[in-house]
């Protein structure tokens, strides 16, 4: 339904003052921008109804005088009858359909400059304060019981050096659970002596470049490095060496020591007939403790006993 419009001046002459010329700019502003409603079907009389639009008066002119009247007849012209009917749509597959003209009217698809999605964001770098699945994980501990000594080279220390390495390195087969890393372990307690110019050559074959292969030699396996550094370190004639210090072996003020060493020695010679030890530990005794195991009558048949 139209609004009413406050300012009909039907019958009656009169000059409009500034609240009029204001209030009719406003009256303008407020319903002259809209379009005409669509028609509105009757879906009793099967008719569309026309639309209404507001009447506006004629806007007075300062000085002037007008007279105007405004139209509140509700006589509205008959509306033209429409016939609903459905439209037939031509068959695509039939000859008399014309593809063509129907590709024409269609609006052309303009391909979008840029992707609908827009690409994923990079990942960020991971820092070392994010946490990850590893921090979360307990760390091995190293355990540094029977670290070895430093080897020189002395060659009446391999044995011991090496066993040494070997003891410290299954104590901690978490660490070192590599040959690189129990190689490198066993090397840095070469330093001094012969044994730093052995460390020295091995760690540049290890990064020489292999003509055959192309690619550095590396240190091998732990098996390998430990037959080369005992080849290199082991004593030339271990038996023989070993028969000579037990000759010239002696007690000293701890019996306890003399009896691990002279088992050690007598391993190394590969002496294990019972006269034969005896009579080399008999004679490395101190001469009261041996005047004492002579007297007592009760000489063991057996090494552990005596």
């Amino acid at each position: 339904m139209a609004p009413r419009n406050p300012f009909s001046t039907k019958g009656l002459e009169r000059v409009p003052g500034p609240k009029a010329i204001a209030a009719q700019a406003e009256f303008t502003r407020l319903y002259a921008p809209y379009p005409p409603t669509s028609p509105r079907r009757s879906s009793l009389q099967g008719t569309f109804e026309p639309p209404r639009t507001p009447v506006l008066p004629p806007l007075a002119v300062p000085g002037t005088s007008f007279s105007h009247s405004v139209s509140t007849s509700s006589e509205v012209p008959a509306p033209a009858v429409v016939e609903d009917r459905d439209e037939e749509i031509p068959d695509a597959s039939s000859p008399d359909s014309d593809p063509g003209s129907e590709h024409e009217s269609e609006p052309s698809i303009v391909e979008e400059p840029y992707p609908r999605f827009p690409p994923p964001e990079p990942e960020p770098e991971p820092s070392d304060s994010d946490d990850s699945d590893d921090d979360d994980m307990p760390k091995p501990i190293e355990r540094k019981i029977c670290t070895p000594p430093d080897f020189s080279g002395n060659r009446d220390e391999t044995t011991k050096f090496v066993r040494l390495i070997t003891l410290y390195l299954d104590v901690n087969s978490e660490i070192y659970d590599t040959d690189t890393r129990k190689i490198a372990f066993a090397l840095s307690f070469m330093k001094e002596g012969t044994a730093a110019a052995w460390m020295e050559d091995t760690i540049a074959f290890a990064h020489e470049t292999n003509l055959a292969t192309g690619r550095p030699n590396g240190y091998g396996t732990w098996e390998q490095f430990l037959d080369h550094f005992e080849e290199a370190f082991n004593p030339i004639d271990s038996a023989g060496t070993a028969l000579h210090k037990l000759h010239a072996l002696k007690q000293g003020n701890d019996l306890s020591e003399y009896i691990s060493t002279f088992k050690q020695l007598c391993n190394r010679a590969e002496i294990h007939s019972f006269n034969a030890q005896k009579d080399y530990f008999i004679h490395g005794l101190k001469p009261a403790l041996l005047s004492k195991l002579c007297n007592s009558g009760d000489i063991p048949i057996e090494m552990e006993a005596m």
